[in-house]
């Protein structure tokens, strides 16, 4: 019989944060039946690290990515869809009933996975959950979005029918945010829940440094089909979380350089829908119309 859920994790030259990683997992008071390493090309020690871990518990397997031409913004969610591909064949006749992510540089609390496991045990509506996140801003750690009731992508569980039902995780950036919309246009629910709580130990949009990433998350905008007219929101309130004027520029450069180099936008007609309409939605959020 197998194991209640499975975690796949993509990393690229995490030494610093992966073994942090490791021992978070080990220490879950429900361990995944199985745990995936994607290896997205890394050059560090990760790679080593993870086949040390395999070697002394078993219940992980090593995957190195192909090599390809993908812009950052896209290269996790190819992982993060192989490892889906991945367990598909592994688990061929029977599948654990939950399928989750846990970023490289998020270490959550030991009953951080049995609860989502039990939460989702008890809300079969719910297709994905996730407890909250704290973020690493100016040094100090704080919740991520704590007015907020959608799940946080970096340590969650989905339900594997779930995501059957969308056809598995989505090749968009913020795979996770696809995920989201995908599943509630089907009737799922989402969920969060403030019992448990994972640490990140790097800051939101600085593994490229923070200007750089900041550019990168205005081209991935331009992929997701965002509106020119809604950038300068996206922007500010970027900036805003960041605290940092310039940032805000660094997203909309972003932005305009995949416009004006014809950058590919996403073929899916149902993520990219909602990112058109996003300026519209939040305006209409704001007087009262509906809810974000």
């Amino acid at each position: 019989m197998v194991g209640r859920y499975v975690l796949v994790t993509v990393f690229r030259d995490e030494a610093k944060t992966l073994p942090l990683v490791i021992d978070s997992v080990i220490s879950q008071t429900v361990r995944p039946d199985h745990w995936f390493l994607m290896d997205d090309q890394s050059v560090d020690a990760g790679p080593s690290m993870a086949r040390r871990f395999i070697s002394d518990f078993g219940f992980a397997s090593y995957h190195r990515l192909q090599q390809n031409s993908d812009r950052p913004y896209m290269r996790y969610s190819v992982g993060v869809r192989e490892g889906w591909e991945t367990f598909r064949r592994m688990y061929a006749a029977e599948r654990p009933q939950y399928w989750g992510l846990l970023d490289a540089d998020i270490s959550p609390s030991p009953e951080y996975f049995a609860t989502l496991v039990a939460y989702l045990d008890a809300s079969p509506n719910t297709g994905t959950v996730s407890g909250d996140l704290t973020v690493l801003l100016d040094g100090v750690h704080r919740i991520e979005d704590p007015g907020s009731a959608l799940p946080r992508g970096g340590a969650r569980l989905m339900r594997v029918s779930g995501l059957e039902s969308i056809g598995g995780p989505p090749l968009v950036p913020g795979c996770d945010t696809g995920i989201d919309i995908k599943l509630q246009n089907r009737g799922w629910n989402l969920a969060r829940i403030s019992s448990v709580s994972g640490k990140h130990f790097r800051e939101t949009n600085s593994r490229y440094g923070k200007r750089r990433g900041f550019q990168l998350l205005g081209e991935a905008s331009y992929v997701l089909r965002y509106s020119p007219a809604a950038v300068p929101f996206v922007a500010l309130l970027g900036a805003t979380k960041s605290k940092s004027l310039s940032l805000a520029w660094a997203l909309t450069s972003g932005f305009l350089h995949a416009w004006l180099a014809s950058t590919p936008r996403t073929e899916d007609s149902e993520v990219g829908h909602y990112y058109a309409s996003a300026l519209t939605r939040f305006i209409r959020s704001r007087i009262g119309i509906e809810k974000r």
